[in-house]
């Protein structure tokens, strides 16, 4: 009871009243006892239990110190139905133990939720919102509509809730393609922000090659256009070379092979050379010269 109420906030302005509690992230340890061999499927349930207790107890709290009042939860935590970004990472009680919005009953008037970043609408009748985060926290989040919820209180009771856009000052985007495609889509990119653009680039290519890895090197360091930063890039090679340790049989220790023995594996996968006795003698020259 005595956590509880620290965790319970009163807020006034004009002539309006409202009561908040504060939830924090509730681990594991704060809604359960974990028991030694428990299964999987018993500790979620025992997750979802013992939240559906704590919001219980809160609930509770707030009808015997602040009846009448317009009360608001906020809570940070998953709850079922809702959408997922990838930067969200997965919290205790994760997305198989994700709680239903029945969850918090019907006591409070407004259940403002955190974790989720995408702004969503959980329950219109129970005014269950995740208002989302106010800008953008990875890629897959460059076409979310963000916002904040602005709630009016009138004669005591929750009137309307507004969902008010938040200004966007940068974009955020995504070139896929090859090399050269993905070159020119940067260089034709034109849109003016008040803050710099930020890219995130997939280049593809046929075959991987030296000379592929050093153009990517110098395509994501270049600053030809200076509308847009890239700050995330990734490299796919469809066909990928094979190293001369790919040729030695599957629990051959690479630490047991001699050098010799090791260019001449890589010299086996360069099918397309003429003159692999030339470059063996070479070698070998190269390793008694180092005296290897």
């Amino acid at each position: 009871t005595e956590e509880l109420t620290d965790m319970f906030v009163t807020v006034g302005k004009n002539s309006e009243k409202i009561v908040v509690a504060t939830i924090p992230f509730l681990k594991d340890r704060d809604i359960r006892k974990s028991v030694a061999g428990e299964t999987y499927a018993t500790k979620i349930e025992q997750i979802k239990s013992g939240l559906r207790t704590y919001f219980s107890n809160v609930n509770a709290h707030y009808s015997k110190h602040y009846a009448n009042e317009v009360f608001i939860v906020m809570g940070h935590l998953y709850v079922q139905g809702s959408e997922l970004s990838e930067s969200e990472r997965d919290i205790q009680i994760g997305n198989q133990a994700g709680v239903e919005a029945n969850m918090f009953g019907d006591t409070p008037h407004y259940v403002a939720l955190g974790h989720i970043h995408k702004p969503q609408v959980i329950s219109q009748a129970q005014n269950i919102h995740y208002s989302g985060s106010p800008i953008p926290l990875s890629f897959s989040e460059k076409e979310d509509r963000k916002q904040i919820n602005v709630i009016t209180v009138e004669n005591n009771s929750i009137s309307k809730v507004d969902l008010v856009p938040v200004p966007k000052h940068r974009n955020l985007v995504t070139f896929e393609g090859n090399l050269q495609e993905v070159a020119q889509k940067l260089n034709a990119y034109s849109e003016k922000t008040t803050l710099t653009s930020l890219a995130e680039i997939i280049v593809t290519e046929e075959n991987e090659s030296l000379e592929r890895r050093q153009a990517f090197d110098a395509l994501i360091n270049s600053e030809n256009n200076t509308n847009i930063e890239i700050v995330k890039s990734r490299l796919i090679f469809k066909s990928m070379v094979r190293g001369a340790s790919d040729a030695f049989a599957v629990g051959t220790d690479v630490a047991d092979v001699t050098p010799m023995q090791m260019f001449e594996k890589k010299l086996e996968l360069q099918t397309n050379l003429d003159n692999t006795a030339d470059l063996k003698n070479a070698f070998r020259e190269i390793l008694e010269e180092l005296k290897l």
